[in-house]
């Protein structure tokens, strides 16, 4: 006989991506859109900034998304989810197989010719989820990562997708980008032994 049991997990944020962008960019935090517009601005100033999505598992970013991972968790004094795990194959694999899908999204920013800012995203039917972000600590004062969501979420309402999913989590900057937490919960099937 089979028992199935329920476990709460830590939700998800979702964004809703309704109307248009320029309605969605609109409602956010006025501190958000200044601060995103100042960051772009400077990085400008002082080097070329050029955005771009791969829907293809392109080894430069692949291997870029990994090392701007871990360098910024370096940062913290801890490793990052990708060297913890040992999980860079498995990432690799997956990438490889969802892009022949048109599943892979990798959104990313050069900086000065570099990337300095990926975030890896698998699509699946109207909805994007973005899954890991990597960006260089050493541009930490153009908050690029800040830039790089604002161009990949603008991407996202072209290509007519209806929301963007933070994944798991509800850090409060989330929620300065519209995001609304979803449950998650576990179901386990548990054999009884008797």
């Amino acid at each position: 006989m089979l028992q199935l049991h329920q476990r709460e997990e830590v939700p998800c944020s979702e964004v809703a991506l309704s109307g248009n962008f320029e309605q969605y960019w609109d409602a956010r935090p006025r501190h958000l859109r200044r601060n995103v517009r100042r960051y772009a601005d400077k990085a400008r100033q002082n080097g070329s900034l050029e955005f771009h999505v791969a829907r293809d598992a392109d080894p430069e970013l692949m291997e870029a998304l990994f090392r701007l991972h871990a360098a910024r968790w370096r940062t913290r004094g801890e490793s990052g989810m990708i060297e913890a795990n040992h999980s860079a194959e498995f990432l690799i694999d997956i990438a490889r197989q969802f892009a022949p899908k048109n599943m892979l999204r990798l959104f990313s920013l050069r900086y000065r010719g570099g990337v300095a800012a990926v975030i890896l995203a698998f699509a699946y039917q109207d909805r994007i989820y973005g899954y890991l972000t990597g960006f260089d600590p050493a541009y930490k004062q153009f908050s690029l990562a800040s830039v790089l969501l604002f161009e990949a979420v603008r991407e996202c309402y072209q290509q007519d997708f209806r929301a963007w999913n933070f994944c798991r989590g509800n850090e409060p900057y989330k929620a300065e980008w519209g995001a609304q937490p979803v449950r998650r919960c576990r179901l386990i099937l548990q054999r009884n032994r008797s």
